[in-house]
């Protein structure tokens, strides 16, 4: 397994996901297309949060 690190488009929020990854999947939202990015589903196990959920809000 590998540790890759991440977060989301606006930097904040970050993590690390501990996986094997051996396909990805596409998203066509707007940011995801402009970036070029990939996804890749973890169990949740496999997440290590570096934000703490006190500072996260719901993103609509």
């Amino acid at each position: 397994m590998t540790l890759y690190p991440g977060s989301c488009h606006c930097g904040f929020v970050r993590f690390e996901v501990e996986a094997q990854i051996d396909h990805a999947r596409i998203c066509n939202c707007s940011i995801c297309h402009k970036r070029g990015a990939l996804n890749f589903q973890v169990p949740d196990d496999a997440l290590i949060l570096h934000t703490p959920l006190s500072e996260l809000t719901l993103y609509m």
